[in-house]
């Protein structure tokens, strides 16, 4: 029906027109036992989505009570961004504005990393 209103000149040989597409893109339709084993997993997944999402919503949410205490991913970003900067600062070709903004910024992430770390320990 919408191909119909899509070509409506192509409307005599229609059948023709889904057959090529068909041969053209391997075009499968499914029998009815296909269909049903493919509801039945749709539905399987469904239900261990649903379980999961309620053992989650069951788990007791933890409430940091230091800001000053960065979370694992903040930390890896971190020694990232020191990584990047160090190789950038070791380059021959870097001028000597820009290797003093990367020797600040260096030395303000490493400032933050020690405190951290002692904050951690406490």
């Amino acid at each position: 029906h919408n191909l119909n209103i899509m070509f409506p000149l192509a409307k005599t040989r229609m059948h023709q027109f889904v057959q090529q597409a068909a041969l053209t893109f391997d075009l499968v339709v499914p029998t009815g036992k296909e269909v049903e084993v493919f509801k039945l997993v749709v539905d399987k997944c469904k239900t261990k989505r649903t379980k999961k999402r309620k053992f989650d919503n069951l788990k007791p949410k933890v409430c940091k009570t230091d800001a000053n205490i960065v979370s694992s991913e903040e930390s890896l970003r971190r020694k990232k961004e020191i990584l990047m900067i160090e190789t950038a600062l070791q380059d021959s070709n870097i001028s000597d504005v820009r290797k003093n903004r990367l020797s600040k910024r260096l030395s303000e992430i490493e400032n933050k990393v020690k405190v951290n770390e002692s904050m951690k320990k406490e």
